[in-house]
């Protein structure tokens, strides 16, 4: 009998490390999503919006509860991300939590407008510096075409030992630093292609 009871015991014992695994990870989830949401830039550029979206939807791709995993996906779906702004963003996270809060018996925020500001870690004039790096960064020259078509006629026309057709007026432009260009096609392509266009007559 005894054994009998030990590994009822143990058993016991492993039902309680499990579930407050479960707890601990669930709520260290969602302090770092309501944190990452609280610290998204307030005016994020298309690829930072596409970026944080990716990260959720990730998230509920490979969190290691199945039907945790599972119930965040249909959310999702169910409401879209928004991740137009800082606060909206925060706000869809905030609702998101509600949800899963009420399901499991848990207290909701009674105001998720201004609940997510306790979740701010750096100060705005640190954030605001950082996003208009980025968005400087990210800004498209009017003179650059979507696919970089006519850099890749250079290019093609030089390795295939072609005469090169510098005649267009983006290419002077390309002359001049242009940091979107280098971080859309990296570093090497883009330090190649200007010195293609050295090459001018």
């Amino acid at each position: 009998m005894s054994f009998v009871g030990s590994s009822s015991s143990n058993s016991e014992s492993s039902e309680n490390s499990h579930k407050k695994l479960q707890d601990n990870l669930g709520a260290s989830t969602w302090a770092f999503m309501h944190t990452v949401a609280a610290q998204y830039p307030k005016k994020p550029s298309p690829i930072q919006q596409h970026h944080i979206k990716q990260l959720f939807v990730r998230i509920a791709e490979f969190y290691p509860c199945r039907w945790c995993a599972k119930d965040f996906a249909e959310s999702i779906k169910k409401h879209p991300i928004r991740a137009e702004s800082r606060e909206a963003l925060s706000i869809w996270l905030c609702e998101r939590h509600n949800e899963v809060n009420e399901k499991i018996g848990k207290p909701i925020v009674p105001d998720c407008k201004t609940a997510w500001k306790r979740w701010i870690v750096e100060d705005d004039e640190e954030e605001e510096n950082t996003e208009q790096k980025v968005e400087t960064e990210h800004k498209k020259p009017d003179f650059v075409s979507n696919d970089f078509d006519w850099l890749d006629n250079v290019q093609n026309q030089n390795d295939n030992g072609g005469d090169i057709d510098f005649d267009t007026p983006s290419m002077d432009d390309l002359m001049k630093d242009c940091k979107f260009c280098e971080n859309t096609m990296g570093k090497e392509r883009y330090d190649k292609l200007k010195s293609l266009l050295n090459k001018r007559p």
